[in-house]
């Protein structure tokens, strides 16, 4: 359902996204790293084999070195008692570097707030889909009103087009709403229900309309 999807990382969360698999940031002496998607791996020297990892938390005095290969997408990182991780076959193993080792020597740590995320699926969404999408993530779904602020200060995210992103509308009952995301039709940050209301294909699974692709959430994880 959300194979080959495009990300935008609107608002970067407590340490820094690169992509849509990995997040790094500091805490207190730790460099906490997290891999959604399997790059980031443990490298069994003896045998060669490469134990996939979710989760890494490391004391930053124990790191020796980090370092890219010339001839491959891998970023290495070595500790104190010679165990070795990599972030393997990566499409950006030298920015990786860079914000290691920038939060090797970080002083302050990165604060505990929200990310926010903003995903293109190529084929339209059901609100249904976009909610259980946000909560998979660890996160949920924008309100009415932190949307239109975000559009408010973000300018429209989908030039050129008429894009619909499913938001929780307080003063509904069922809470279920749309805003305009483009600006193609309509103005940003327009209520679909205020306007229109509530759109047939909001919970089609059977509309795949590229107009409502697009999932907009607040990530905590």
């Amino acid at each position: 359902m959300g194979g080959g999807a495009s990300v935008l990382v609107i608002k970067g969360a407590d340490g820094v996204n690169i992509g849509d698999d990995m997040k790094i940031k500091k805490k207190d002496k730790f460099l906490l790293i997290k891999s959604k998607g399997g790059s980031l791996k443990r490298v069994n020297r003896e045998t060669g084999d490469k134990i996939a990892i979710h989760e890494l938390c490391v004391r930053i005095d124990d790191i020796v070195t980090i370092a890219t290969k010339l001839d491959d997408n891998d970023c290495l990182m070595t500790l104190r008692n010679g165990i070795e991780y990599v972030m393997d076959e990566v499409d950006n193993p030298d920015e990786i570097f860079d914000i290691v080792k920038k939060k090797m020597m970080q002083n302050e740590d990165d604060e505990a707030k929200p990310g926010l995320k903003f995903k293109d699926f190529g084929r339209g969404y059901t609100w249904a889909e976009s909610k259980r999408l946000a909560r998979r993530e660890g996160g949920r779904l924008l309100t009415m009103d932190e949307a239109k602020q975000l559009l408010e200060e973000q300018g429209c995210l989908c030039d050129g087009e008429d894009a619909w992103a499913a938001v929780i509308n307080p003063e509904l009952d069922d809470g279920k709403d749309w805003i305009q995301v483009g600006n193609s039709c309509h103005e940003p940050g327009t209520a679909h229900v205020e306007g229109f209301g509530y759109p047939g294909w909001g919970d089609n699974d059977e509309d795949e309309e590229s107009y409502h692709r697009f999932v907009m959430y607040w990530d905590y994880d």
